[in-house]
């Protein structure tokens, strides 16, 4: 339904376009739902959802995404797996690769522009770097507005709970380390210097 919906679909099945320019380039693509004007507009993949004006406007052969808002993820051409939820969240992501990114919260991981199997949660909670030109594998980031930098990860490989205003982290129960399968006891945490300017502490449930 709308202007240009789904105009040069030949050989697709199961599409599903509301308003102007959505769907407009999908020839082959199946199973594809996109809501807004221009969303999935140079569609060709299959298994994306799209709602919002210029949702995975760019997308070619994605395939596997979810974005809902204004321009979430609108600039991805080739990305799979992606989530992208809120107004301009992962707006710069381009890479090709750029797999498995969960982004929820307005402007969340915006910046980024080469992520991959990434998770930001919050308002522009952001990748590790300046600019629209960060980039990361494997960061996560979960916390508020930290100011004009947004909130930025530690880059690859790392986890960030909180921003520079969080004065408690509350933890309940151990924490595990799967990899020497080392078990902390959170009731018995010592702050010690790692060379990191901490804010707040971690206390104890």
């Amino acid at each position: 339904f709308g202007q240009n919906a789904l105009t040069k679909m030949t050989n697709a099945t199961s599409n599903t376009a509301f308003g102007f320019n959505t769907l407009k380039e999908n020839v082959s693509g199946d199973y594809n739902t996109a809501i807004g004007s221009n969303s999935q507009q140079n569609n060709t993949g299959s298994f994306n959802t799209a709602l919002g004006r210029y949702s995975m406007y760019a997308n070619t052969s994605g395939a596997g995404g979810t974005a809902f808002g204004h321009k979430a993820m609108p600039a991805a051409t080739e990305a799979s797996q992606n989530t992208s939820i809120g107004n301009f969240s992962l707006e710069h992501l381009v890479a090709t690769a750029a797999d498995g990114n969960v982004a929820i919260g307005k402007s969340a991981g915006s910046e980024g522009t080469d992520l991959s199997y990434s998770v930001f949660i919050g308002y522009r909670a952001q990748p590790k770097g300046s600019g629209s030109t960060r980039t990361g594998t494997n960061q996560i980031v979960i916390g508020g507005y930290e100011g004009a930098a947004g909130n930025p990860g530690f880059g690859s490989n790392t986890t960030k709970l909180g921003s520079i205003d969080t004065t408690d982290t509350y933890i309940m129960g151990e924490i595990s380390h799967n990899t020497t399968q080392r078990i902390i006891d959170v009731n018995n945490i010592q702050d010690i210097s790692i060379g990191l300017a901490l804010s707040g502490g971690i206390t104890p449930g």
